[in-house]
């Protein structure tokens, strides 16, 4: 009689293999979801800060000032800061966006819920002077979290923005 070499896996090896995948997938996901969720805020923080840069060095730069709103899509003013933000200059000193002077576009991330707060002012929409301070002398205050923030998690962060232009970010937990 010949000797017969079968090769493959045995039932309970593959079973044994399956049952490893699975414990170690359970176990590495829920963190895995947790990095995701960090990026997408760190994300929208990063360009939240990015615009208010861009809308305050816009503002030294020129005499047109520089301006950042809320905005649904990019040609205008309106909505709320979780549906997008615009930044731009004013040409023509109406205190309203035209076309050609949108500097750029936000986009939202729809898993990101983002309020603001101004203190007296109107917190959908600032502004920049000459010397890069908040025209209407009022701060500002941006809050960004997931959509799914769960109690306790250290996902929420807070922009502050300063009279004088300074922006300062701080890292929080979810209420």
């Amino acid at each position: 009689m010949r000797a017969c070499n079968v090769r493959g896996f045995t039932l309970i090896e593959l079973l044994v293999t399956i049952s490893l995948v699975a414990i170690l997938l359970g176990l590495g996901l829920p963190s895995f979801q947790y990095a995701i969720r960090s990026n997408r805020i760190a994300t929208s923080t990063n360009e939240m800060q990015a615009a208010l840069t861009l809308a305050r060095s816009e503002a030294m730069r020129t005499p047109r000032g520089g301006h950042v709103c809320a905005s649904r899509d990019g040609l205008g003013c309106g909505g709320s800061w979780s549906d997008g933000w615009m930044v731009w200059t004013d040409r023509n000193n109406n205190d309203a966006p035209q076309s050609d002077e949108v500097l750029r576009y936000f986009a939202p991330n729809p898993q990101v819920e983002i309020d603001a707060a101004a203190t007296g002012g109107d917190a959908a929409q600032l502004a920049f002077d000459l010397r890069g301070r908040l025209k209407d002398g009022y701060p500002r205050r941006f809050t960004l979290k997931p959509a799914d923030c769960a109690a306790g998690a250290g996902l929420m962060r807070e922009i502050s923005l300063g009279v004088a232009g300074q922006v300062r970010m701080e890292r929080k937990t979810c209420p």
